[in-house]
């Protein structure tokens, strides 16, 4: 977003807000968006769990930025970061808060537009594709439903084998 969005209600960590409240502040959000389109900009982007097991999270996050580096140029842009993400040397301004995603609202709508996507993602296309595993209610978390689910069907290309082996289920 280029604007301020303090005055969008209930914007916090994703992780602190339950779906319909993360869906509330995602559909007033693309309401401004529709609003002026140039100022408030939302993007998602996705990487495969068999390319993150061959690259490894980092490696992707890195990807990712070099992404997003290429839509909003890094030198004129003002990146902000939650604390502990690693910044790829291109990205020179930029600042980096601990708990960004509870105390600044660009990145706490990051969090939220992320988690939403992702989640939707899990129960609209892998559920359909791989219905036993039941994406539609964990949708990819490590629950026990799930890793029972994993044991009962084996994996599935939705699975990071990276993941299993460190769990160990």
């Amino acid at each position: 977003s280029r604007l301020p969005l303090t005055h969008i209600n209930n914007l916090d960590d994703s992780k602190k807000l339950r779906s319909n409240q993360r869906l509330a502040i995602l559909a007033e959000f693309d309401s401004l968006a529709k609003i002026e389109p140039d100022n408030y900009i939302r993007l998602n982007v996705r990487i495969s769990a068999r390319k993150v097991d061959k690259l490894r999270i980092r490696q992707c996050y890195l990807e990712l930025l070099n992404r997003v580096g290429k839509k909003f140029l890094p030198e004129d842009t003002l990146y902000l970061f939650d604390y502990g993400i690693p910044i790829p040397n291109q990205f020179t301004h930029y600042r980096s808060f601990k708990k960004g995603d509870s105390i600044i609202p660009v990145i706490a709508l990051a969090s939220i537009s992320a988690k939403e996507s992702r989640d939707k993602y899990m129960k609209n296309t892998v559920h359909k594709k791989f219905p036993n595993y039941g994406f539609d209610s964990h949708v990819g978390y490590g629950t026990k439903s799930h890793r029972e689910a994993i044991l009962n069907n084996g994996m599935c290309n939705q699975h990071r084998s990276s993941w299993i082996k460190q769990t160990a289920l």
